[in-house]
Order: structure tokens, then sequence, then C-alpha cells
């Protein structure tokens, strides 16, 4: 699988899209920035690390100046305390289509390898399903990540897709939805 060759990928599209005040606005409103984890999301990105056999996944909600994440599986200190990271992310990169962001490997993708989080993180393959509020807003994106190149298959993808639906219902208001087998 391929990167959406609609994502804009230029600084200044990144920068206009992260700024967005409608995608903002909708971020802020969710209630869920700079608050504790919540085992309704835990339980989704543990399934989702369980089911793509992935070592890190992670729920995160892009601000202005920050990713946030509210739910990160398989991390360790100081990003499972902090819980955020600065700067452009692959996070910015999806929140730019509602289709997912597929990159198998990181350092082969003149566009992708050099996001910080390649060399901080040793991140390599990157699959993440933006979240869609009711109004188009994309809020964030349901993310897997690994630590060596993958060929990310159809399966994973609609995976993710349907643990980021799930978040999305705990999100708007519904009980937390069962996880997807």
């Amino acid at each position: 699988m391929h990167p959406d060759p609609s994502v804009a990928t230029d600084a200044d599209a990144l920068a206009a899209r992260v700024a967005d005040p409608h995608r903002l606005a909708a971020v802020q409103a969710t209630g869920l920035l700079d608050t504790a984890p919540e085992a309704r999301f835990d339980v989704l990105t543990q399934r989702a690390a369980d089911l793509l056999g992935v070592p890190a996944t992670f729920l995160s909600l892009v601000d202005r100046d920050r990713d946030f994440y509210k739910s990160a599986f398989g991390f360790s200190p100081p990003l499972s305390e902090v819980r955020q990271l600065e700067g452009r992310t692959f996070c910015h990169y999806s929140i730019g289509s509602a289709t997912p962001l597929v990159i198998e490997d990181t350092l082969r993708d003149p566009v992708y390898r050099d996001v910080p989080t390649v060399t901080t993180l040793g991140v390599r393959a990157y699959l993440g399903v933006p979240l869609v509020m009711p109004g188009g807003e994309i809020i964030g994106s349901f993310c897997a990540i690994d630590f060596e190149p993958r060929p990310w298959t159809a399966e994973d993808v609609a995976t993710m897709a349907r643990l980021a639906a799930a978040t999305l219902s705990s999100i708007n208001g519904g009980d937390a939805p069962p996880t997807p087998a």
C-alpha cells in the first residue's frame, strides 16, 4: 500500500491544516485535551497493538502546537508520562485527508524520512486513520507504528479503520464500544 497522493506534504499546507480554526474548535469541543488516560480509549489502543502485532499504538488529538496522546500503548517514559509531542509529526500529515496514511518505510520515502520521530523514536512504519467528526473536521488520528519497515495490508488498514470508528463513537458520546475482533 502507498500513501495517498492527495495528502498535501509541504510545510505551508501542513501549518494551515493544523491551524484551521474550525478543526481546532472541534478538537477543543471534545473536552479530551489534557485529560487523564481512560480505559475506554486504552482498551482500543491495546487491542490495535494485539491485532496488528505492532509495538506501539496511540490516539492522537492534534492541537495547535502539539499532538496530545489521549491513549498511548507501548511507549516508555518520558513519552508515556508526558503524552504529547510538539513539532511536525506523522499525525499532521494524517489529518490532511479522510483516508488512512500508510507508510511502509519512513527512511525510503523522501516526504517522511525527515519527520523528527523517525530519529527520536525510531519510527520506520506508520499507519494512521484520521478521526473525522460528524461535521467533517479531522481532530486527530488513530495510529500504529513499527520500528521496522512493514508492508501494511488491506486488513491492517481495515482493522485500524474499525478501531478509529469505535474511538469516534466513544468521543461522540456513545458508550464504550465493543472492541472489534
